[in-house]
């Protein structure tokens, strides 16, 4: 893969996942903090309903673009690392400062919750341009080589575990404001929705005992380049349980290919557009979908078969090329 190069001015360049974490490169140093938990009023609930109060979690890991020196050496908190105590304080406050005020007839979208833990962090929008924010970030981003944060619905799912948003950026030195000194920007970044452990009965499998019926499918989405901004996973989800209960296919193959077929028929390969948007100006999604079939053989867990569709990635069947024009 080539390097990134820095970005001037505005947005980073947008990518998967998985260039993302390619472009940070092995990290120096470490910091995580996971399932921070917290009661937010804000996103569609289980049942698509705004207004609702639901259970968060928020997650956050950092890594720094030098070692532990200081911190290791000293044994003392330094400049090369970050109180995950005061980390965990900047993330609730960002959740109190989320909540929508009794009067306000809107409501706070799951992205909206992100971009403000993501802002108060680094000073930021996920897609790395200014948001005009005075307040003092928590993060030195000189210091910073990756960021990638978390924010999990474990009751916004009716058939699965739970629904998440993760935004991941890579940050480095580009050009100044106003051809100023090298500041530290993001070069590139991603944001993908999971739907995580939907458990749908399937007819599946090539076996005559597993054709008199339907056994537990248990269906994980990731729609990698998400650059939506309103609520829309449960509808999503409603998608994937239709395909996957009106199925009859032997192999989790043909059905991973024909759930991304469905995804794609309902929304594009951009997803749902707002008012006056081109599907030029929204990413391609990417899918990335995980199958597991937890009864099939006795003697293990569950056989487990992932499959990517999108943009990037050949239909099963066709050439890559057929499949980026078609997209």
């Amino acid at each position: 893969m080539e390097p990134t190069p820095p970005p001037k001015h505005g947005r980073a360049r947008i990518g998967t996942s998985w260039e993302v974490k390619a472009a940070a490169g092995e990290p120096f140093a470490v910091v995580r903090v996971r399932n921070l938990q917290s009661v937010v009023q804000a996103a569609k609930d289980a049942w698509g309903r705004t207004g609702k109060s639901q259970p968060l979690l928020v997650s956050a890991e950092l890594s720094f673009s030098t070692p532990f020196d200081t911190a290791a050496a000293d044994d003392r908190l330094g400049a090369d690392t970050v109180h995950y105590g005061n980390l965990s304080k900047t993330i609730l406050t960002s959740l109190g400062a989320a909540t929508p005020s009794p009067s306000s007839s809107s409501h706070l979208t799951l992205r909206d919750v992100l971009e403000t833990i993501w802002s108060d962090l680094t000073g930021l929008s996920v897609d790395g341009s200014s948001t005009g924010a005075k307040k003092k970030p928590f993060l030195s981003l000189a210091r910073v080589r990756f960021l990638s944060v978390t924010v999990t619905l474990p009751k916004a799912s009716l058939l699965g575990e739970a629904v998440s948003l993760t935004a991941s950026s890579v940050f480095g030195l580009g050009d100044g404001e106003d051809g100023g000194a090298a500041a530290p920007r993001a070069q590139i970044y991603s944001i993908a929705l999971d739907l995580i452990n939907l458990r749908v009965p399937t007819l599946i499998g090539v076996n005559p005992n597993e054709r008199l019926s339907k056994q537990f499918v248990v269906t994980s989405v990731t729609i990698d380049q998400f650059g939506q901004s309103v609520d829309f996973y449960t509808d999503i989800e409603s998608v994937v349980a239709k395909a996957l209960d009106e199925s009859s296919f032997e192999t989790l193959e043909a059905l991973g290919a024909h759930l991304a077929d469905s995804i794609f028929s309902n929304y594009g390969h951009h997803g749902i557009l707002l008012a006056g948007q081109k599907p030029s100006d929204a990413p391609q999604w990417q899918l990335h979908i995980r199958m597991e079939k937890p009864t099939a053989v006795p003697l293990a867990d569950c056989p487990v078969v992932e499959i990517r569709a999108g943009s990037a990635f050949p239909r099963a069947g066709r050439t890559a090329t057929a499949a980026a024009v078609d997209a």
